[in-house]
């Protein structure tokens, strides 16, 4: 048995991107064909621009199917899914090139213009997904086999563990999840002596040593206090946690059912946003806060010179926030307060910490532009739960034991609990807030992110910030 390592995923990742940028050249120099042979076209011998494009046609497919999210998990794919994904992908990029490319082919009707684009859909698509299918049948075949797995830590040792173990060791074909041991955090032994390698105080150890990939928590002992105490250590490491769907009283929010053979298990660390769209709206981040950063370079100037000439201190001020899997990270603002005035005191109507720029600041969130640095960054998105700040994540905690859910999110500028609840000017407030950061984990997508950034320039132009 080997276990899938990190290094293999980026490893088996190249090997798509390959096969695909292969699959594009060769369709590439087919189409050409195509085009000169059956079309007539006078394009032989071959010019510039077929070298030019024999270059970026390849590229450009390779960037379409990064966006659809095809790349993002090598080793776990589901051939029919597969399909699906490659069929979309291919009809929308050959729709873009028909109208960017072929469009001006001089033919005679539109009934050639069609058989063009016909060709060019049935090889791309041929040629990608043949290629595509002899890899992952491979992969399939070798995972179903147990040659290739995840290496698997089950949290537990009771009745719960027991069944889920037999359970796998039952199915004809392994679906990828490879025991490696189980850690005894309290109660029945259930489970093989042999496979106990661990103690509740074991746990982070373990995780480094043997570079687990999956957690499952299957332990009749963990309770909400105990889930909230490993969430943040476990978010750390960047591993899949699963839960028991017979835990479901635990923790049962805003999470995406994974199931294998009719028994679901309770996904807590996976985004519940599509892949596509997970790419799109990094790459949107990206995109939109360097152009942002650009255009807004002279109205940066403005308001550091202001800051700095209204009351004395830094331009920026730089504060530790919980960020994506409960890492900190430094979110940068204009400051608004006097120097050493900011504290664990969140701000409150007719605050005397605020200076009179920084009230104006404030009130059209000028103050939090500087965050695009975080987003271009990576630390942040347009669009996500607000982070606080460490202190007020462990108040928050107490009240909301399923805050903590939050950090599979990058947090981000603006929030629908910004939009629909506004500042926060105490504890309680920060929770009634949060069930909408809950509410938009339930149901992201790009639509959602879309209105919210609408409403959010809505709220800045009229002034309702504080």
């Amino acid at each position: 048995m080997q276990f899938i390592t990190r290094d293999m995923e980026v490893c088996q990742k190249r090997k798509y991107i390959l096969i695909d940028i292969f699959a594009s050249v060769i369709v590439w120099v087919l189409f050409f064909l195509y085009r000169v042979f059956v079309l007539e076209l006078n394009f032989y011998p071959p010019n510039i621009y077929f070298w030019i494009l024999l270059c970026f046609y390849p590229l450009g497919w390779s960037f379409l199917h990064y966006l659809s999210g095809y790349y993002n998990k090598p080793y776990k794919k589901s051939r029919l899914q597969e399909f699906f994904t490659t069929f979309i992908t291919t009809l929308i990029g050959c729709m873009f090139l028909f109208f960017v490319l072929l469009l001006d082919d001089p033919l005679d009707s539109m009934d050639w213009h069609k058989k063009s684009i016909g060709v060019l859909f049935f090889l791309q698509f041929t040629f990608t997904y043949i290629f595509r299918l002899i890899i992952t049948t491979i992969v399939t075949k070798r995972i179903h086999r147990r040659e290739i797995g995840y290496k698997t830590l089950v949290i537990g040792t009771g009745n719960r563990a027991k069944r889920f173990f037999s359970e796998l060791k039952r199915m004809p074909q392994s679906l990828g999840y490879v025991i490696d041991g189980f850690i005894y955090i309290g109660g029945k032994k259930a489970v093989p002596r042999p496979m106990i390698c661990g103690l509740k105080s074991d746990l982070s150890l373990l995780l480094k040593e043997r570079q687990i990939d999956t957690i499952v928590l299957a332990s009749e002992e963990i309770s909400v206090e105990v889930l909230n105490e490993w969430l943040p250590m476990l978010y750390s490491y960047r591993i899949n946690i699963l839960l028991l769907p017979e835990m479901y009283e635990v923790l049962m929010r805003g999470v995406k059912i994974d199931t294998i053979h009719g028994t679901p298990l309770i996904d807590l660390a996976c985004c519940p946003m599509p892949q596509w769209q997970q790419n799109v709206k990094r790459l949107s981040d990206f995109c939109f806060s360097a152009i942002a950063l650009l255009l807004l370079s002279p109205v940066f100037l403005i308001i550091a010179f202001l800051v700095k000439k209204s009351s004395k201190g830094p331009i920026f001020y730089k504060q530790k926030r919980v960020g994506r899997y409960g890492e900190l990270f430094t979110i940068y603002k204009f400051r608004s307060m006097y120097l050493n005035e900011e504290n664990n005191k969140l701000v409150v109507d007719n605050d005397s910490r605020i200076t009179p720029l920084g009230k104006i600041l404030r009130k059209y969130r000028i103050d939090e532009l500087p965050q695009l640095w975080n987003i271009l960054k990576g630390d942040m998105s347009l669009v996500g739960p607000r982070p606080e700040q460490p202190y007020f994540v462990k108040q928050i905690v107490k009240i909301d034991p399923h805050y903590q859910l939050l950090f599979r999110l990058k947090p981000g500028l603006t929030s629908w609990g910004m939009v629909k609840y506004g500042y926060a000017n105490n504890i309680q407030r920060m929770v009634e807030r949060a069930k909408y950061d809950h509410l938009y984990m339930g149901n992201m997508n790009l639509l959602i992110d879309i209105k919210i950034i609408i409403y959010t320039i809505k709220t800045v132009l009229s002034g309702r910030g504080q």
